[in-house]
This record gives structure tokens, sequence and C-alpha cells, in this order.
């Protein structure tokens, strides 16, 4: 037969187990304290018990669950000397046990802080109507689930901290890329005018200070663009239109707005589909942005008169795009920040070109949130390959584009 005393420590090893799970797993917030609650007070075989979290910096504590042997009960209850008790528990951060002498009251009181790193959150307050309860025993489980109840509490607040966070800064975000569009508007409007020669004949220098104007403002409207997609995906304000269509004509789309930049490059292009590959099955625009970025990249990157290939094989439900080029290669210290927003190599052949670091952040955030991936295995001074996986259809496809 178990030793009852054993038999009481496996008890209070399950329910602090179980305290875990509640406040881990629990939707509504008030019903995991309570459960949590319920546990503790039987287990201490309290008369009754409190969870009384902090408000207004300790000036006010607030009852979120209470509980006694014959079920729930509202409002705090507490006795004169159990709200002596609490007073002293939330000042010092100490746990107190007293035995009361007034008559009427519940014979022994034990109060336990909910402390997170030297910060009162709030007590567990446990009532008896036993002389001598609540034995060392009781004072440490009711400290462990005090604990607990404490990390989880300070999680929450922690949580709804970096998403009102995360809200502000999406705000910021989307209110300036809109301040900053517009007069970017008005430039590009006015140097147009200019260039075309409606306001007048220009001279040989003042064209060329337009056309470094004119690039400048292309060059912004890419950043303000590349902010606002991310902004968007991350705030989940992102609309993406799926639907079903064939990648190898997404590919002769791309091809042949890319046909001018490859040939000032003399560089070729190829494409190889495979047979009989089923549709694809997502945002048709944002891959096209996202496969025309990585194939001009590769062609940017390149010598003259070299070759870019885009290879397309089925992989299970997915299909498999793959970029090759013979570049100038990527190191391995660069390839692990590749993705990371604003990430620009040091490197001298890299440098050579203008970039704000943002369409491989942009293009890996498109293709995630379309249920896809995008990697690059590379070699310095070899070339990249970089391989962009895109769900196919399911099934019979629906009107394929």
């Amino acid at each position: 037969m178990l030793d009852p005393k054993v038999s009481s420590q496996f008890d209070r090893l399950e329910a602090l187990k179980e305290i875990n799970h509640l406040l881990d797993t629990a939707d509504n917030e008030h019903r995991s304290f309570i459960s949590a609650l319920e546990l503790v007070t039987k287990l201490t075989q309290a008369s009754r018990g409190h969870l009384l979290l902090v408000k207004d910096q300790g000036a006010v504590t607030e009852v979120v669950a209470s509980q006694q042997p014959d079920g729930e009960t509202n409002g705090d209850g507490l006795s004169t000397a159990g709200r002596l008790i609490l007073d002293q528990v939330l000042q010092t951060g100490e746990s107190r046990r007293i035995e009361a002498t007034a008559t009427g009251e519940p014979r022994t009181h034990l109060v336990v802080p909910l402390l997170v790193r030297d910060k009162i959150l709030g007590a567990v307050y446990l009532e008896s109507i036993k002389d001598n309860a609540f034995l060392s025993t009781d004072l440490f489980f009711a400290e462990l689930a005090a604990k607990l109840i404490a990390m989880t509490i300070e999680q929450r607040s922690l949580k709804a901290d970096i998403q009102e966070a995360k809200l502000a800064k999406y705000r910021y975000v989307s209110s300036v890329t809109h301040e900053l569009r517009v007069p970017l508007t008005s430039i590009a409007g006015y140097t147009d005018m200019l260039v075309t020669g409606m306001v007048g004949e220009l001279s040989e220098r003042q064209e060329f200070f337009l056309q470094t104007v004119k690039r400048n403002v292309v060059r912004m409207g890419k950043l303000i663009a590349s902010l606002s997609d991310i902004n968007r995906i991350e705030s989940g304000r992102m609309k993406i239109q799926l639907s079903d269509f064939d990648i190898a004509i997404l590919l002769e789309e791309i091809a042949a707005k890319l046909e001018e930049t490859f040939a000032e490059r003399d560089q070729q292009l190829s494409f190889e589909v495979a047979l009989e590959l089923p549709p694809v099955h997502a945002d048709r625009a944002l891959i096209s942005q996202v496969l025309a970025s990585i194939i001009n990249n590769a062609s940017l990157y390149s010598p003259e008169g070299s070759a870019v290939e885009v290879t397309v094989i089925e992989s299970g439900a997915f299909a498999q795009a793959k970029v090759t080029d013979k570049g100038i290669g990527i190191s391995e210290a660069d390839q692990s920040q590749l993705f990371t927003p604003f990430f620009r190599s040091e490197d001298e052949k890299v440098r050579q070109h203008v970039g704000w670091g943002l369409d491989l952040a942009v293009a890996q955030k498109f293709v995630r949130a379309l249920g896809g991936d995008i990697s690059c295995h590379s070699e310095l001074g070899v070339g990249s390959i970089f391989t962009i996986t895109l769900p196919l259809t399911l099934g019979e496809p629906n009107s394929v584009e």
C-alpha cells in the first residue's frame, strides 16, 4: 500500500501539471483561473480561496476567482484578519500564514504572492475553519501553483503588449508610406512633363539632371511599395486572390517583360517546365512579382553574355521552380541573412548595384503566405540557385488561367 505522504505528494505533483495545462490551453482566462484555484483549494483542504490581482500599482486588488467547497462564490468576502495579512503580503512579496484570534473569523489564513521577477501581480488567498491548518507542504504547493499562475499572467500581458506594439508599427508604416506616395507622385508627374518638353526645350545638362531625379523617384517608389507589401502581409491585410494557373504561360509573360533587360546584357533566359504539370494554386499576380524579381536579380548579378535557366518540376503536392545563374554567387555568411529585410552584402560586386535589400524579404513573405517556401543555394564565384516551391491544384482545377 502506498504511503499516505507519498500519495499526497504525488497528488500535488499531478495537480501542478493539471494547473499548468489549464493555464496554457484554456480559451477563457477567467475560467482557467477558477479551475486552478479550485485545485489549490482542494489540495490544501482550504475552506475558501480567492485569487486576487493588483490594480493601479498596488492600490486596489481585484478578485478574479473565488472558491469554496460547495462551489464558486462572488465577492471577496475577506475577513478583517484576512485583509490585514493580504496587505502585508502585497507590500513584502513574502508568503504569510497566521492564526486568527477574533471570534467568528476563519481560524487559519494563508496568503501567497503572485510574484514574477520581484514584481507582485496579486495573491492566492486561502482560509480554513480549522486550527493549525496549512502545513509547510501546503505552503510549498501553494507557492508553486502561484508561480505558475503569475508566469501565465505575465506572459499574457507581454503578448498583449507585443501585439499592441505590432499594431502601432503597422499603423505607423501605413501612414508613412501613404504620406510619401502623395508628394512622390507629384514629383514623378512634373518630372515627366519637363523631360518630354511640355514646358520648353531642355539643355543636355538639364535633361541629365531630370533623368537622375526620375531614376531616384522610381527607386523610392519601389521602396514604398516593398514596405507597404511587408506591412500588409504582417498585419494580415494582404488581399490574396487564389486561382489555378499554368506556370508555363506565366513564365512566358515574365520573359516578354524582361526581354529588353536580358538583351541589354546580352544574356539568355530559358525555361523548362515538366510535361503534364498540374496547375499551380496561388495568387497569380504575387507569384508573377516573385518570379520576375528572382529572375531579374539573377540577371543583374551575372556577367554579360551569361545564361539564366528556369526549370519547374513536380515534387509531391508542390511545383518546384529553380532559377539558376552563373553569377557572382553569395557567401555562406550572407546566405544566412539573405531574406532579412534591408540586408545587403558588403561584397563590392553587390554594392555596385543600388537597392534596398527588400526584394527577397518580400518574395519570401509572399510565397510563405501562399503555402510555399523559397530557399537559396549558392557558391561564391560560381553562381546561385533559388528554389521556389508552390502548391499545386489538388483534384479537378478551377478555370485555369
